[in-house]
């Protein structure tokens, strides 16, 4: 019989990144709606929704 084969474990990384600013650092692309928003628009614990989006129930998968 061969001997058993040690068992690789990989360690998933998920890295939350903040909003990317958009055209001069004004604007935000929100990770909800794709649309340009002043970021003023986001709150910080929003991880790069704007507030438009966090008010309504739609998700990403219904628009």
């Amino acid at each position: 019989m061969s001997e058993p084969a040690t068992i690789a474990v990989i360690e998933t990384v998920i890295e939350i990144l903040p909003p990317r600013p958009a055209l001069g650092g004004t604007l935000v692309i929100c990770d909800c709606c794709r649309q340009r928003r002043y970021a003023c628009e986001f709150d910080e614990d929003a991880c790069g929704i704007c507030s438009e989006c966090l008010e309504s129930d739609a998700m990403p998968i219904d628009l």
